[in-house]
């Protein structure tokens, strides 16, 4: 995250755009007598709403909170297991572009865990919410909040 100012931001627009944009992050532009907002690009934007989409399930909620707790607590389900050696001869990359069924590749010297593009994608919008300040909490407190005061349309 970085911050700018009114001013630089102005001057400097394009090149805060490309840098959002290549470096998958966000822009704070702080302005002095109004509120600041917030740069990113299009597929960051896309990404933090799909992922509150996902967020409004209160099932979906708990069961990433379960993964975060179990992730903190060192605990894993190991699935799939497959020896290095054995991704020469088989193509296990196919598989992998199955959503929802990582394969962990066990090696000498490290293991790896492959992914389809789409998980990666979730894993990412998950880490990148989880690290706005008060992110968690709002989340918590918007699912706990009954659906008769939520509101039914959004003012973008």
């Amino acid at each position: 995250m970085r911050v700018i100012n009114f001013s630089d931001a102005r001057n400097q627009l394009k090149q805060i755009i490309d840098q959002v944009v290549d470096d998958a992050d966000f822009t704070v532009i702080a302005r002095r007598d109004a509120q600041d907002a917030v740069a990113m690009s299009l597929d960051t934007f896309n990404s933090l709403m799909k992922t509150l989409h996902l967020m409004k399930c209160p099932s979906n909620a708990k069961d990433l909170e379960k993964s975060i707790t179990q992730h903190r607590k060192g605990q894993k389900k190991i699935k799939g297991l497959i020896d290095a050696n054995s991704m020469r001869t088989k193509p296990v990359w196919i598989k992998a572009a199955e959503p929802h069924k990582p394969i962990l590749i066990s090696g000498r010297r490290a293991n790896a865990v492959l992914v389809s593009e789409e998980d990666w994608s979730a894993i990412q919008e998950t880490l990148c919410i989880l690290a706005v300040p008060g992110m968690r909490e709002s989340i918590k407190d918007a699912m706990a909040e009954p659906r008769a005061k939520s509101k039914k349309a959004l003012k973008w």
